[in-house]
Order: C-alpha cells, then sequence, then structure tokens
C-alpha cells in the first residue's frame, strides 16, 4: 500500500504550524511519501498523483502481486470489453476506442 503525507496551504507559509523539516520527519518515520501542496496555486498537486503512481509502478515492478485486489492494486477492464480485456502494465487495452471518440 502506498500512503502520501500531503501538507496543503503551501502558499501562506507564514501562517504555517508544522515546518517542512518536520513534515518530512514525520512521514519518513512512518514510511509515508511526502509533498507540501497549494491547491490555489496548484503547486505540487499534480506532483502528489504522479509521486504515488510511480511508487506503485516501483512496487508491481518489485513483485507485487495485481491479480490480489486486498494488495490495493484493482486493474481495470476496457469499456465494453469483457473480464479478458484487464488493463495493466503488462497488458495494455487490446482494443482502440471507436471512431467516434466514445466508450460504447
Amino acid at each position: 500500500m502506498v500512503i502520501m503525507l500531503v501538507a496543503n496551504k503551501a502558499d501562506i507559509s507564514h501562517r504555517r504550524a508544522v515546518s517542512t523539516e518536520e513534515g518530512e520527519m514525520f512521514a519518513r518515520e512512518n514510511g509515508l511519501l511526502f509533498v507540501e501542496s497549494s491547491a490555489k496555486t496548484s503547486v505540487n498537486v499534480d506532483q502528489a498523483f504522479v509521486e504515488i503512481a510511480r511508487e506503485i509502478c516501483v512496487k508491481i515492478d518489485r513483485g507485487l502481486d495485481v491479480s490480489n485486489e486486498t494488495n490495493g492494486v484493482k486493474l481495470g477492464y476496457v469499456a465494453g470489453g469483457s473480464k479478458n480485456d484487464a488493463i495493466g502494465l503488462s497488458n495494455p487495452p487490446s482494443r482502440a476506442p471507436d471512431a467516434s471518440g466514445g466508450c460504447c
């Protein structure tokens, strides 16, 4: 499982209650990823999702069993496809979207 501590409101650092160093140390001690972000200025909002996705991919590459959903990863399916059309890192979609751009 991948968990990230996201410190928000980085745009108002003058009102900070917890230092960056404290947040990083807490995350490190508890095995969490850490990022400071601001929804107002969009700083590191995308970065949080990218880092989580990257860490999940690393765990899968190291042997995480993605067929066992209790590990926190659920493979998606191709829209309009069958259960055999699972999307995964080693199993890209087998069908292209239809010409209208829709899924069905």
